[in-house]
């Protein structure tokens, strides 16, 4: 049987760097195992951060790029003086 994948990136440190890069952070993105090198293990620890924080605010199914955030929320804010949600718009 198969080890479940870990939902959250994880901060590991590497002794065969990439570059000068040891530190990294290890997650699963859309079905894909994806790791980001770091010089420091606080800036690791940061990206690791924020990262976690956005698939348990969002879970891991939706993943929205900045731009298509951005994008819903410009969309939401011209949609407001109306009393209407992007769902409303979406639907009509």
């Amino acid at each position: 049987m198969p080890r479940p994948r870990p939902t959250l990136f994880e901060v590991r440190y590497s002794a065969k760097p990439n570059r000068d890069n040891h530190w990294r952070i290890v997650g699963w993105k859309h079905g894909k195992r994806t790791q980001y090198w770091f010089k420091s293990e606080d800036d690791a620890q940061k990206a690791a951060d924020d990262l976690n924080a956005e698939i348990t605010a969002h879970g891991t199914q939706v993943a929205l790029s900045s731009a298509d955030r951005l994008r819903a929320i410009h969309a939401a804010e011209r949609l407001r003086p109306y009393g209407k949600t992007i769902d409303d718009a979406v639907n009509h």
